[in-house]
């Protein structure tokens, strides 16, 4: 697959445009754009086909996605579509819609021109020939420069914000709310449950026992499923529940309100990291070479070895492969394989 050639709303002469198709790409990043950017790119691109004769079969839209880089399904698809000769043009708002990396937009440029789609341009005209391919290097060089320079100064007004202890995006942590200048407060309708986690771990109780103890007092998460062990683990883990705020290698204490006191925060890690090291005295030893190499056939999630064991002296193990998906809180519901299925050894008498 290689890339595109840019053309100007003038290349697309009158006599032959009767019968061509026209595709529209549109994409607005997650920076301060919003659904109303597609609508304006929409608007322009549809009367970019109008003045040229075009008629238009199809939009690929990706939402909150940047274009430094490829990963766009929308995008892809409409690569991919190319090469089965359903439209014969793309017609897009600027040359930053499409890429942002001229090593990306110089590889589909070439896909795009072996399968015989040209790319027009509703705000920017490329004229053909020498002067063509000197402004558009130079608009490519523009995009990239600007997205570059978009990234350091959004990178470096996250750090000041990790400094200060405010919210930098993303889901906010069970426990906690943002007031209106999204600084860290407390939610002392959920912080609670926070201090109940980290005080029965710090007193003994195994995380099976909590996990159970939360259910039956029907306490959930923050997106309303059943407590896990691992998400129990994960909790316990966390610094910003003592108050140390850590992002971009920044770490600051005290920079958000702690929900824990630092002495139970430390207890919690020192025994954690002693479970921890007991929990492996007991593993057999067995390799399990297909783990992340075999798929589940219902989520598509990697599949991971494991084991039991098979007779009273615990000294034997049977192995087998069970889909990660298991284990997050919604739960794949696929059977787990034994090794010797998948003809891999299944038994092993020697431990730790």
């Amino acid at each position: 697959m290689k890339g595109c050639v840019f053309v100007a709303k003038a290349a697309l002469d009158k006599a032959t445009k009767k019968g061509i198709r026209a595709v529209i790409y549109a994409r607005y990043s997650s920076t301060g754009q919003t659904e109303q950017s597609i609508e304006g790119q929409l608007r322009e691109c549809y009367q970019t086909a109008k003045e040229l004769g075009l008629k238009v079969v199809k939009e690929y839209i990706d939402r909150a996605l940047t274009g430094t880089n490829d990963s766009r399904p929308q995008f892809r698809k409409m690569i991919n579509d190319s090469a089965f000769g359903t439209f014969d043009v793309i017609i897009t708002w600027k040359m930053d819609r499409f890429a942002r990396n001229r090593t990306d937009s110089a590889l589909y440029k070439k896909i795009l021109k072996d399968n015989g789609v040209k790319v027009v341009y509703s705000a920017e005209n490329i004229p053909e020939g020498n002067e063509g391919v000197i402004l558009e290097s130079v608009l490519e060089g523009l995009a990239e420069y600007y997205s570059l320079d978009l990234a350091q100064k959004t990178i470096r007004g996250k750090k000041e914000s990790v400094r200060k202890g405010k919210h930098i995006g993303g889901s906010v942590l069970y426990g906690y709310k943002l007031d209106k200048e999204k600084y860290y407060v407390i939610d002392e309708s959920t912080a609670p449950i926070i201090r109940k986690i980290f005080n029965d771990y710090a007193s003994g109780s195994p995380t099976g026992d909590i996990v159970d103890s939360l259910d039956a007092a029907g306490m959930r998460t923050k997106a309303g499923a059943k407590w896990t062990k691992e998400k129990i683990i994960k909790t316990l883990k966390n610094h910003k529940y003592a108050g140390e705020y850590k992002a971009f290698d920044i770490e600051c204490e005290c920079s958000i309100p702690a929900i824990v006191d630092k002495e139970t925060f430390e207890k919690v890690q020192q025994t954690l990291s002693k479970n921890q090291r007991a929990g492996g005295r007991y593993k057999a030893i067995y390799t399990y070479l297909l783990s992340g190499k075999v798929k589940c056939g219902l989520c598509g999630r990697a599949m991971c070895g494991s084991f039991s064991h098979i007779n009273r002296a615990r000294t034997k193990f049977r192995t087998y492969y069970r889909c990660m998906g298991k284990k997050s809180e919604k739960g794949c519901d696929s059977e787990s394989i034994q090794g010797e299925r998948l003809g891999i050894l299944g038994f092993h008498n020697v431990m730790k």
